[in-house]
């Protein structure tokens, strides 16, 4: 792990971690400076009607942010493309 981290990183790449399950884990990566991640032990998965409203809810939120509605900029994270994403499975 530590090396896709760091690699994805020296490229200017977001790095995310999938299939974070336990607090140890998620320390761990947090120690590798893997900030972005997803799991079942940070969230579990929400009936559709509720992920809509948490979706609208971020969505009104991220649109507050100073810069919001911006252009992205090249290595800009905020303008992180799919591409840009380099996964570590657990």
């Amino acid at each position: 792990m530590s090396a896709v981290g760091s690699l994805g990183r020296d490229l200017g790449l977001l790095v995310v971690a999938e299939g974070i399950e336990t607090e140890d884990q998620r320390i761990l990566l947090l120690s590798l400076h893997v900030t972005q991640g997803q799991g079942l032990g940070l969230a579990r998965p929400l009936p559709r009607e509720e992920a809509y409203v948490l979706v609208a809810q971020v969505a009104t939120c991220a649109s507050r942010r100073p810069g919001a509605g911006r252009e992205p900029v090249a290595g800009d994270r905020d303008g992180a493309e799919s591409h840009d994403v380099v996964a570590i499975r657990g």
